[in-house]
């Protein structure tokens, strides 16, 4: 006769003796080992052998419960009350619900790739920043914001008030710069118009103006007017402000270039609309302090989320 000690249980207190035949006698010790190892067994390391299979029939309802249904491995979230799933990183994912990441996520760099399926469409990283390719012809462009936007109306008065509209000139600073000279003492504007782009979902919109003057100190107060108009709309449809007047201070030596942007405060257009804009400086404003001094614009940018 001969007994040997479990191998599958070796804490403290389970490690109960294994009959080798029918006739190994066992003493109540064992029995009492045996409980022990029984009422303490969770399939951790020293308590009996890791779990080797998922009930597959059942769906999970309750705490610690799990599935292999399919080719998804599933389990009860108890805090949702509900059956979670596992994601298949080998094959294609349908995510539902917000999903949030609080790490940086990486991206190689890649070529194209295939245009997606019908009203689908994919972003990859190309060029050092995000595009997207969607369904159909399969257009791939830049994510989030389309190139600076230069004005692209109003060099010459026309049917305006004369007096009214921004100079259109060319400055010589280390080569030409063609800009928009704003007049220091009166209201001046220009008009600019721009499609929105058919991928935006209705992100926040900005206004970045590209600026410079021969004030050193002061404040120039900058505002955007616009109309939204749909497909099939109306294109004469009156302007209303977009932009509210915001004052931004002279970088402080002549003509050193200065940032700033001017956040879509009114109600945000749809994918595709078609935005005719003027920018005005409202100098005649309390607020703008570069007294009867000119600001030159460069550029106006706009951008989408």
């Amino acid at each position: 006769m001969a007994k040997s000690p479990s191998t599958n249980y070796t804490a403290t207190g389970t490690n109960f003796p294994l009959a080798n035949t029918a006739t190994d006698p066992l003493a109540k010790e064992d029995l009492f080992t045996l409980q022990q190892a029984l009422e303490q067994h969770t399939h951790d390391s020293t308590r009996g052998l890791a779990i080797r299979r998922v009930n597959t029939a059942d769906s999970p309802s309750g705490n610690g419960q799990l599935q292999i249904n399919g080719d998804s491995f599933q389990w009860w979230a108890a805090v949702a009350s509900a059956v979670r799933t596992a994601a298949q990183l080998e094959s294609a994912q349908t995510w539902t619900g917000q999903q949030r990441f609080n790490q940086p996520i990486l991206a190689p760099m890649q070529a194209p790739p295939a245009p997606p399926g019908t009203g689908l469409s994919v972003i990859y990283p190309k060029a050092d920043g995000l595009w997207y390719r969607r369904s159909g012809t399969g257009t791939e462009a830049p994510l989030g914001s389309p190139p600076g936007l230069t004005f692209t109306a109003k060099g010459l008065d026309t049917l305006g008030t004369p007096g009214t509209w921004a100079e259109f000139r060319s400055l010589t600073l280390a080569g030409i710069n063609w800009v928009q000279t704003f007049d220091g003492a009166a209201t001046e504007q220009a008009d600019f118009s721009f499609p929105v782009p058919p991928s935006y979902v209705g992100t926040p919109i900005t206004f970045w103006v590209q600026w410079m003057t021969t004030a050193t100190a002061g404040n120039a107060a900058f505002q955007v007017n616009a109309s939204v108009t749909g497909t099939g709309g109306n294109l004469s449809a009156g302007m209303g402000v977009v932009a509210a007047m915001t004052t931004f201070p002279a970088a402080g030596t002549s003509y050193r270039k200065s940032l700033s942007s001017l956040p879509w405060t009114a109600t945000l257009p749809a994918a595709n609309d078609w935005i005719q804009a003027r920018f005005y400086r409202v100098a005649a404003n309390l607020a703008d302090t570069i007294d009867g001094v000119d600001v030159d614009v460069l550029s106006v940018t706009v951008t989408f989320g």
